[in-house]
């Protein structure tokens, strides 16, 4: 995988101590998703990802409002489609087709409550 295997190593027991420790501070990965890696055998692959999509965003509520960071709307801000997280399929993200549907749900929402007309 044209890896340094100190630096893997290093890496592998942070993530593993992490994991143990059930909090992420380097990161802030949810610790229902740290999972020690245990087993005699390790497979790893070279990859080459792109990003397509995002996963999370801007906080949203119903109405298309984005919240600060203690849950209250700020004024004038709103968000839909992939940059708002909608919490719609919990922690895990559809594929692209499928969110569409969501954007133009949402977007619909926040431009309306942006002109000041009724959400729906």
């Amino acid at each position: 995988i044209k890896c340094d295997p100190a630096t893997l190593r290093a890496t592998f027991d942070r993530y593993q101590e992490l994991a143990a420790r059930g909090e992420d501070e380097d990161f802030g990965k949810p610790a229902r998703f740290l999972h020690p890696i245990d087993g005699p055998k390790y497979a790893a692959l070279r990859l080459h990802p792109c990003v397509t999509v995002s996963f999370g965003g801007l906080e949203t509520d119903i109405s298309a409002r984005v919240l600060d960071n203690e849950g209250r709307p700020i004024p004038g801000l709103y968000a839909a489609g992939e940059v708002a997280d909608t919490g719609m399929f919990g922690t895990e993200y559809p594929t692209c087709g499928t969110s569409i549907g969501g954007a133009l749900f949402y977007g619909r929402i926040a431009g309306r409550m942006a002109s000041g007309q009724s959400m729906l």
